[in-house]
């Protein structure tokens, strides 16, 4: 069964019927807009406990004679089961580019967080999204933006690359910075309490800065007493070296033993997936290369979310190496660790043009993950594309 909407220049087709896999081979819905959608986020921004799409985009030139800002933050609110064309709410920022979707001032409502070019800003949900505090750090870059609590002082802390930013509220802003133990090449961070002591730790992928880059995750243990971190302020220092350039560092159980594990992208001809898998009882072995190799994913991002709602995350890998990118599916198996090429993935999605900004959620609140891809180049550049979930997964048979 379908529900069409006819929204302007835009049919937004909501499909609630089985026809398909998994996913379906077509988007079950699609929005189009000017510009180049980089990344997005999903989250209740307006109280009704339904999940909106904040999109960042970089404009290309307006249509129908309106020509929004260059860089811009727009906002489309689910109402109706759907989407639809044109965005509720557009946030001039000029360089507007990741973005985080929380509640970080604990009053029940979610806030949004953007990068820009040296500057984070906030939009706090009581305020009604209405006003930009910004905050400015010469050393910060706007390509990673990471959210929690790094220490018990403070609202709420944001991690964009290593330049670490404690929240007290209002236009109150705190600037650390997490340095590496021999030169500042820290890039990418995130943050997870990886040794279950109530306090989160802090990981990165290291950046190149000169001819002679070091290619490793880094492990930075809390509790951290001072906001310029050096090596020796962690309480424990853990480097893991990795195959090449890192694109992307993240964490999610994939061997189900209830641990953090770590997953990293790698840049190069074909790209691949590390995971470097937590030892028992937990922690990483400090000079340890990864523990599987996914071959063949062409360097771009990934993300983990339990697909088929079995109890073990599942990996989600984007693919813009052919001419039609696409996004694998490997599905976790109890006992079976994650290995092999991109052809074993369990399923694949063709998103037509390379996924951007993209992201896994529970868009129609029927308890499975969807995916959402927004297309930044190729003939649907400026389309946002909604894959539904539509729950018929084999069931996963445990070896015995």
């Amino acid at each position: 069964m379908s529900r069409t909407i006819c929204c302007g220049a835009v049919v937004l087709m909501l499909l609630t019927g089985w026809g398909w896999a998994n996913f379906p081979s077509e988007p079950s819905l699609v929005l189009t807009s000017s510009g180049k959608p980089l990344f997005v986020a999903t989250g209740d921004l307006n109280g009704d406990n339904f999940p909106d799409l904040a999109v960042s985009f970089e404009d290309a030139g307006g249509s129908g004679g309106t020509a929004p800002a260059k860089n811009s933050l727009r906002i489309y609110y689910q109402k109706g089961g759907g989407y639809t064309n044109p965005f509720d709410k557009e946030i001039a920022i000029a360089g507007a580019h990741r973005i985080k979707i929380g509640d970080y001032d604990d009053d029940g409502k979610n806030d949004l967080a953007v990068t820009s070019a040296k500057r984070l800003h906030l939009f706090l949900g009581r305020e009604g999204l209405a006003l930009d505090h910004q905050f400015y750090d010469v050393n910060q870059y706007e390509t990673t933006l990471g959210t929690g609590k790094i220490s018990k002082s403070g609202i709420s802390d944001f991690l964009v690359g290593p330049v670490w930013r404690k929240w007290s509220g209002g236009d109150r802003m705190q600037d650390g910075y997490f340095s590496g133990p021999k030169r500042n090449d820290n890039g990418m961070g995130v943050l997870a309490d990886l040794n279950f002591d109530g306090v989160n730790d802090v990981i990165f992928a290291t950046r190149i800065i000169d001819a002679r880059p070091v290619h490793a995750v880094r492990i930075y243990y809390g509790p951290f007493i001072v906001m310029n971190v050096q090596a020796q302020d962690a309480l424990k220092l853990v480097e893991l070296p990795a195959p090449a350039h890192l694109v992307q560092v993240g964490v999610g159980d994939l061997n189900g033993d209830e641990r953090e594990d770590i997953i990293i992208s790698c840049s190069g001809t074909n790209g691949n997936i590390g995971i470097y898998y937590q030892a028992a009882p937990m922690g990483f072995a400090d000079r340890t290369g990864p523990s599987a190799i996914i071959e063949g994913t062409a360097g771009m991002n990934f993300t983990t979310a339990d697909v088929n709602n079995d109890g073990l995350m599942d990996l989600i890998v984007a693919d813009r190496k052919q001419s039609i990118s696409k996004i694998h599916i490997f599905l976790q198996k109890k006992g079976k660790p994650f290995a092999g090429t991109k052809s074993a993935s369990d399923k694949v999605v063709e998103v037509k043009a390379t996924p951007a900004g993209w992201c896994i959620d529970d868009l129609n609140g029927d308890g499975f993950p969807d995916i959402l891809s927004g297309s930044a180049s190729g003939a649907d550049s400026g389309v946002i594309a909604v894959f539904l979930n539509d729950r018929s997964w084999p069931e996963v048979q445990s070896p015995k």
